[in-house]
């Protein structure tokens, strides 16, 4: 597999044009965690005609039972879309066993605690190689518990942001940092 990047095997599977967006998803081999199995699917939201305007980078982290839909739809709909259009550079992983995200050999012995200490690391030390910069993160029910894990544990430069449930359609305020 050829690699976009210098610290793990990551591929470009798929390129999309959905709309005035762009939809790019790269499927990440880390190799950190003791079941060398665990491959990542990471979508990378831009703007179709403008792909080079890339502002501060927010990694979108979905809740259980769920994908990268919940963010952004094939129409060009969700908080994905609405901060692409307003200039982040979203980033949208796909965790073990859900959506383009492969199921590992031990996929019934994952957990959280693994999502924290393998998976979330290597996801954003990618989008910090591509981006440039650290990234803020934005996670939803579960998905808000293996950042939280790592963020307290984590000296990172990273900012946290938490949405309740209710009022995902508004303002976020940070938190933590």
């Amino acid at each position: 597999m050829q690699s976009s990047s210098q610290l793990f095997p990551v591929a470009l599977i798929s390129a999309e044009r959905r709309g005035d967006l762009s939809e790019d998803v790269y499927r990440l081999k880390p190799a950190n965690s003791p079941d060398g199995t665990v491959e990542l699917a990471v979508t990378r939201l831009g703007m179709a005609d403008e792909p080079s305007r890339r502002g501060v980078p927010v990694i979108l982290l979905h809740g259980s039972f769920s994908n990268r839909r919940f963010w952004f739809s094939p129409k060009g709909l969700g908080l994905g879309a609405y901060l692409t259009r307003l200039g982040f550079d979203v980033w949208i992983p796909e965790m073990r066993g859900h959506g383009l995200s492969q199921r590992n050999q031990g996929y019934r012995q994952n957990r959280v605690a693994d999502y924290a200490r393998y998976d979330l690391p290597a996801i954003g030390a990618f989008v910090h190689e591509q981006s440039g910069q650290a990234a803020h993160w934005v996670g939803h029910s579960l998905g808000a518990l293996p950042w939280r894990r790592r963020w307290a544990a984590s000296t990172s430069t990273s900012r946290w942001w938490r949405l309740p449930p209710s009022s995902a359609h508004r303002s976020a305020a940070p938190t933590g940092r």
